[in-house]
């Protein structure tokens, strides 16, 4: 074959084209850009050019990314590989990850087929005391594959620390156990730490140092990334989320089936489960940054209210006036007929929040 049939036997072939991306045998991956008599152009990732003879072409197998037979949608498997040590059951690292992974839109990552984690091996050769998990997940745009893996190794770190789920240390790990007023120190620290997210917090402004440290003592750490998903419409649930990094947002549908914000919530704030005052019934709560949040359960948050009565007003206010705007993004409410429709929900979240609890007027 003659250098100038190459190009020519490329284009009549029809198994490439300007546009495809391909890995050569040597494992080089590129855009193509032109496909000539004698060469074919190939734009990298690195910015980089390759030329590539096409008698090379055509004389090796070249592998064509994203591209299957019958299907229009270009997109690409990738994953990557980490690590969880047996003190955590394999079903419950799995659920929170797959969990995290399908709950929130990623950029750049298909919805279909779904994004999936998979226990991918055990222990070898007895060294190891963890198991070794895989992600998978299929990329949309070839051309963004560095920003993409980013976002989904985050993704999947902030579900596993909010989970309470450490990554596996290496087992050639030394321990040495801690100096006693290390742990203090360290203990002191994250006390201090929670305390801060309750003092800081005007719902809780009215409560003694001692009851805010109970409080304190009762809160777990939750973080999210930007764009997930912290309460999903229809969730039930028995938690207050005390927000002390970042924003979340409020949204719902409207009649016509749009998206529509309606509050954006800024650190310190708070906002609830269903459970707690069924906001979330009708919208969603979703981070508009990387966020930080202390959940506080139902029966943490009974014992101060018991105390403190007045704390069922503060709550059922701020979520009246939520749901109030809730009412009004959807049914297009005027600012009269809104803060009528706030003042009649917060009587009625009021009843609901004592019967949650159990408190009698």
């Amino acid at each position: 074959m003659t250098k100038g049939a190459g190009g020519v036997a490329l284009q009549l072939d029809g198994s490439i084209h300007v546009g495809d991306w391909i890995q050569l045998e040597n494992g080089k991956q590129g855009k193509v850009i032109a496909i000539r008599w004698r060469h074919t152009v190939l734009e990298t990732r690195d910015w980089d050019t390759l030329i590539v003879p096409n008698a090379e072409l055509l004389g090796s197998k070249i592998q064509i990314l994203g591209k299957k037979v019958g299907e229009p949608v270009v997109q690409h498997r990738i994953g990557f590989h980490f690590n969880v040590d047996y003190r955590f059951p394999p079903d419950r690292v799995l659920d929170v990850v797959n969990e995290a992974l399908r709950a929130s839109p990623l950029e750049g990552v298909a919805r279909s087929p779904a994004p999936h984690c998979l226990l991918h091996d055990m222990a070898r050769d007895g060294r190891d005391s963890f198991g070794f998990y895989i992600v998978r997940y299929w990329l949309l745009d070839l051309e963004r594959d560095d920003r993409v893996q980013s976002l989904v190794r985050t993704r999947v770190y902030t579900a596993l620390k909010r989970a309470g789920i450490p990554l596996a240390r290496p087992v050639s790990t030394l321990f040495f156990a801690p100096l006693p007023e290390r742990e203090t120190v360290r203990s002191d620290e994250l006390r201090a730490t929670r305390l801060d997210a309750i003092t800081r917090l005007q719902l809780f402004a009215d409560l003694s140092e001692a009851d805010r440290g109970v409080l304190a003592s009762e809160l777990l750490f939750a973080p999210y990334q930007r764009g997930e998903i912290v309460l999903r419409r229809g969730d039930e649930g028995h938690w207050l989320h005390i927000l002390t990094r970042g924003r979340v947002v409020m949204r719902t549908e409207s009649s016509e089936g749009l998206r529509e914000t309606v509050t954006t919530i800024e650190a310190p704030d708070f906002f609830a489960d269903p459970g707690v005052d069924a906001e979330g019934r009708g919208a969603e709560i979703v981070a508009l940054t990387d966020v930080e949040t202390y959940r506080l359960e139902r029966s943490a948050l009974q014992r101060i209210v018991e105390a403190h009565p007045r704390l069922v007003e503060q709550i059922s206010r701020t979520i009246a006036q939520r749901r109030a705007q809730l009412m009004a993004a959807r049914e297009g409410l005027d600012a009269k007929s809104q803060r009528l429709r706030e003042a009649t929900e917060q009587r009625q979240l009021l009843q609901r929040i004592r019967d949650f609890f159990g408190f009698e007027e």
